[in-house]
């Protein structure tokens, strides 16, 4: 409530209901108008309720409300830890169940664009990532995002598994360190074996779009990259109106 008004006359009330609240004009207008308004009535603090208290008893001294506090709550993933992120970024903060990065993943994950509208992933991506990658599959790819002509930040590359030693073997906690940071509307997974992984009550062979256990995004099931290669135009095809059916939205 506007309390503003309450001591004035009953015309300046009237202005005062209108919007007007200064005017301009000499000192005896001011004067007379001040004279011919009542007196503001005394305000009188409201009256505190008393308690007789009984001979002996003991008069308890009040005391301030606590104020409530709460635990802060923290974000968990996929396999229940707690992951935090850096204020006005999208990567998280490296926590006791974060993997260890190789350096050359670690630089690669630092320049990812962050987030994007689908991850692409598949079993041989730690080879390709690493010193001596198949310049076929890159090539592959390079082509197949070329003839999409998609907007930046719509295709990020991690992998769902690791090198260890000459072998390529699963890693989920990598796959979901990653995905957590790129948060991607789809998952683009490459080959059966690596689709196995991600969707495992499920029959890649169908090419379908079905959810996992490991990421809050659908997962697209494609043909192998390997088996596309050198020039298998029919699963090339195939591939291609699947990826026709995706429409990047701006990230």
């Amino acid at each position: 409530m506007d309390v503003s008004g309450i001591d004035l006359s009953l015309t300046m009330h009237l202005w005062h209901a209108s919007g007007l609240r200064a005017i301009l004009t000499d000192p005896q207008t001011v004067k007379r108008a001040m004279e011919s308004s009542p007196a503001p009535l005394p305000r009188a603090n409201p009256p505190q309720p008393t308690r007789k208290s009984q001979p002996g008893a003991v008069t308890p001294t009040p005391t301030a409300p606590r104020k409530k506090t709460s635990a802060p709550l923290a974000n968990k993933s996929a396999h229940g830890s707690a992951s935090t992120s850096r204020p006005g970024s999208s990567r998280p903060v490296p926590s006791s169940r974060t993997p260890q990065l190789p350096p050359e993943l670690r630089a690669y994950f630092s320049r990812l664009p962050v987030p994007a509208f689908s991850l692409w992933t598949y079993w041989d991506l730690p080879v390709d990532l690493g010193p001596t990658p198949n310049k076929a599959r890159q090539t592959l790819i390079k082509n197949m995002l070329h003839a999409l002509h998609w907007p930046a930040r719509s295709s990020v590359f991690w992998p769902l598994s690791r090198l260890q030693g000459d072998t390529v073997v699963a890693d989920l906690d990598l796959f979901t360190f990653g995905v957590q940071a790129v948060t991607p509307v789809y998952v683009f997974c490459f080959g059966e074996q690596a689709c196995r992984v991600l969707v495992p009550d499920k029959d890649p062979a169908t090419l379908q779009r079905s959810t996992s256990p490991y990421t809050q995004a659908l997962v697209q099931c494609f043909p192998s990259l390997n088996a596309m290669l050198p020039d298998n135009r029919e699963l090339k095809t195939i591939a291609w109106k699947i990826l026709k059916g995706y429409a990047p939205m701006p990230m």
